[in-house]
């Protein structure tokens, strides 16, 4: 098997890839924040996402689909 030098590997990977202009800029949705916090063996744990643990929640389904 032969094996290619670097310099053409190098050639191939930047001759390949998307220029910065032509990429597309990506815009992520709000996440909701809230103030629940967990007592673990007397250490505050904030768990500002909790909101998004109840899968049924209209909220959750609007964040995922505005994800997606």
């Amino acid at each position: 098997m032969k094996r290619l030098p670097l310099a053409a590997l190098l050639v191939t990977a930047v001759s390949c890839s998307t220029p910065e202009s032509k990429k597309p800029s990506l815009t992520y949705p709000v996440t909701a924040k809230g103030d629940v916090v967990d007592n673990y063996a007397g250490t505050n744990v904030p768990d500002p996402y909790r909101g998004l643990e109840d899968l049924d929640a209209k909220a959750t389904a609007d964040w995922v689909a505005s994800q997606n």
